[in-house]
């Protein structure tokens, strides 16, 4: 574990308390004789109403209430809206605009802007999410061999150094249970974690060869979330919040993930993986698994339900003449035969009121509806 020092590093950050000119309306002076084009509304005051924005190309006019626009300049010839979104934690969304070199962060609460360096090379944003757990977004950037942090709240950033070679962002959650959204990232053979409400990375071994991101959910039912990475043969799970990693087998031929669900009725998520002529259930909760034959035939997923109405949602399957339920919670497949000749699903849902969804079914001679909870068809 790393900790990654936080510089006052030589920022271009001037806070810029402008009081821009206020303008009559769209009609009112020669201001207005430039071409006006609508960029978007968005309650930039915090008063929860939509204000119009438009660029003029060398500044932005805000609509104001009663009628008037607040312009602010533009430092850049070319330049770009990147998003409009709380960044500072108060009232109203801000401005985010791309001017190349700086990225100028427009408050139309307090008519004020503020100017970020980025890079005089190329860089782009990776996102804007609560990094920091405390109100307002940050503004997340890709330097190249550094990720830099924006706090605009306070003005704070942050950089985080990355190796010269290739890397990218797989997403953002909370992997450590602290409130706040890490970056979690493929360091070609790592997973790196980075908590930038610590300033602490974490990098994890995976695999020299191919590996994917398979999805980051609560998988212990610890109510934080884990990483479920496909590792060819098998699937490693990382709980980054204690550094535990686990490994679970596969297969070796072709296999696919066909979702994250509560099969088993009991905190944190289950692993629904097809093998072929089987589905594997992986409970990350307390590291067992579980197989359920299919077919060595063709067959397909219906969908996920509770179709018993009770703990635990069940897995329906299509065999052919037959549907099959899966019940992961009592371990229990039942069989429902439909016919030899073509059908279709109509819908999985409850059609009698009671507990427990139906699997409903249209058939050449009619309809067909299966009471899982009871075990009839009809």
């Amino acid at each position: 574990m790393k900790k990654i020092s936080i510089t006052s590093i030589g920022l271009f950050i001037a806070a810029l308390h402008l009081l821009p000119s206020l303008w009559p309306g769209p009609l009112g002076g020669q201001a207005h004789a430039q071409v006006r084009i609508l960029m978007g509304t968005w309650d930039l005051n915090g008063q929860g109403l939509p204000q119009a924005v438009y660029n003029l190309g060398y500044a932005i006019e805000v609509q104001q209430p009663g009628g008037t626009y607040r312009r602010y300049s533009i430092s850049a010839s070319s330049w770009a809206l990147m998003t409009a979104t709380d960044i500072d934690g108060y009232p109203g969304a801000e401005l985010v605009i791309n001017q190349g070199s700086t990225i100028r962060v427009i408050r139309d609460r307090n008519a004020t802007v503020r100017d970020y360096s980025t890079s005089a090379g190329s860089w782009a944003a990776m996102g804007y999410v609560d990094t920091d757990a405390t109100v307002g977004n940050e503004i997340i950037l890709n330097l190249g061999t550094t990720i830099r942090i924006i706090h605009d709240r306070t003005g704070l950033v942050r950089d985080y150094g990355m190796p010269a070679g290739s890397w990218a962002l797989m997403g953002f959650a909370d992997l450590d249970g602290d409130g706040s959204q890490d970056l979690a990232l493929n360091i070609v053979t790592q997973v790196r974690v980075l908590s930038d409400k610590t300033g602490v990375i974490r990098d994890y071994y995976v695999s020299s060869g191919s590996w994917a991101l398979m999805g980051m959910e609560d998988l212990n039912g610890d109510n934080i979330k884990d990483l479920a990475i496909n590792i060819g043969g098998y699937i490693r799970v990382i709980h980054h919040v204690n550094g535990i990693v686990r490994d679970y087998a596969t297969s070796t031929g072709s296999w696919a993930l066909m979702g994250f669900q509560d099969t088993d009725a009991t905190a944190g998520l289950e692993m629904v993986i097809n093998l072929g002529s089987r589905i594997r259930i992986i409970r990350d909760r307390n590291a067992t698994t579980r197989d359920f034959t299919t077919s060595t035939g063709s067959w397909a997923l219906l969908g996920f339900s509770d179709t018993d109405g009770h703990p635990g949602i069940e897995l329906v399957v299509n065999l052919g003449s037959t549907v099959r339920i899966m019940s992961d919670y009592y371990g229990t497949t039942h069989d429902y035969y439909i016919t030899s000749g073509s059908w279709a699903l109509v819908g999985i849902y409850d059609a009698d009121g009671k507990a427990g969804d139906e699997v409903v079914i249209n058939t050449l001679s009619g309809t067909r509806t299966i009471y899982d909870a009871t075990g009839t068809i009809r």
